[in-house]
């Protein structure tokens, strides 16, 4: 993949099912999407490759609590606010971002919930019979 100022690197567990089918939900959405090479990004599954978080000063323990993202810029950015950066990225989730971003004091009991849900994302990937 070719990184260009506006790629965003997204480090996510891919031993946890609900994370894979998020991401690949994301990427069919993407390649369902016009291509824009403007946009892409790079998907880092650390479950599997710790050494890459080194390389970014990322700590693992706390990459696998919440999301991390490195913008186009190089800023890391963790849980919510990652969230916003990826879905900004992708069809219809970026008018959901717009919306969250526009509605600030939404932002710390949206950053508690999405901390709730990943903390227990685990037992939400277990299917019910």
């Amino acid at each position: 993949m070719t990184i260009s100022s506006s790629t965003i690197r997204v480090f996510y567990d891919g031993a946890c099912p609900l994370c894979r089918r998020e991401v690949k939900r994301y990427q069919m959405l993407m390649s369902n999407k016009e291509s824009n090479k403007n946009e892409e990004i790079d998907w880092v599954d650390i479950s599997n490759n710790a050494a890459v978080l080194n390389e970014e000063c990322i700590n693992y323990e706390d990459a696998m609590r919440l999301i991390h993202i490195k913008d186009g810029s190089g800023v890391h950015q963790v849980g919510l606010e990652a969230m916003l950066t990826l879905w900004d990225k992708i069809p219809y989730y970026r008018m959901i971002s717009g919306l969250i971003r526009k509605l600030p004091k939404t932002h710390p009991l949206l950053e508690k919930f999405y901390e709730f849900l990943a903390k227990h994302r685990m037992s939400f990937s277990v299917r019910r019979k």
